[in-house]
């Protein structure tokens, strides 16, 4: 599987605007919704659910560029956008995931193991404050190294005076005998690695197939599983 890498960051939130209520994605006249359209070489009749979808998603990536390009705003004519946030529409571009590649991924040993402990420990809480506490207690992180009890008094201690976990989503805990969230989620990224999860990945050629696998395990429901 490749990996697209990118040093281009987005700029700070855009601010808010008040009543914002209309939508209108378009730049200028629209042309005719084509009868058919095909994808990946299936063929779909368009309505207007998908010509809206894609209307906003175009839109919403023109807002991206024009900020990363330097362009004053508005960014766009439509209300909507110009006053709530919204996801960036490529994965790549988004905060935490740019600090996951940088900071996690590319940072420490390479090895296809290593790599997928990091990433893998990272998401558990998903947190970049949290991964900071641990590169500065520990040095590299590494599963050569890996002790759980260590890892876990630096997190409750952590625990005491700030969060652990990002608030982009819920992260649930799993039932592994652990005292804290934390204590399990470090058990189970312990299960993951100690059941060679990376050597397994490493031998499937679709993405549903290495879902399906890492769905096994406690607390990784569809969600969690593709994260």
């Amino acid at each position: 599987m490749t990996r697209t890498r990118t040093s281009l960051r987005e700029p700070s939130r855009r601010q808010r605007s008040p009543g914002a209520h209309a939508v209108d994605f378009s730049s200028g006249k629209k042309g005719a919704t084509p009868k058919v359209v095909t994808f990946n070489g299936q063929k779909f009749h368009p309505n207007i659910i998908l010509d809206t979808f894609f209307t906003f998603v175009a839109e919403r990536h023109r807002i991206h560029q024009r900020r990363l390009y330097g362009q004053p705003q508005p960014w766009t004519k439509d209300s909507i956008l110009a006053t709530y946030p919204f996801t960036n529409v490529f994965r790549i571009y988004d905060r935490v995931t740019q600090y996951i590649l940088h900071h996690v991924i590319e940072k420490g040993d390479q090895s296809l193991q290593e790599q997928c402990f990091r990433v893998m420990l990272f998401r558990s809480f998903n947190r970049m404050e949290t991964w900071d506490l641990l590169t500065a207690q520990f040095g590299a992180v590494t599963w050569r190294d890996f002790d759980v009890n260590a890892y876990e008094a630096v997190l409750l201690a952590e625990q005491q005076e700030h969060p652990l976990y990002g608030h982009a989503y819920i992260i649930p805990s799993p039932k592994l005998g652990g005292r804290a969230n934390a204590s399990n989620h470090l058990r189970l990224v312990q299960l993951m690695m100690e059941e060679d999860l990376p050597g397994e990945l490493k031998k499937l050629h679709h993405l549903k197939d290495a879902h399906g696998r890492i769905s096994l395990f406690p607390g990784m429901g569809d969600f969690m599983a593709l994260q």
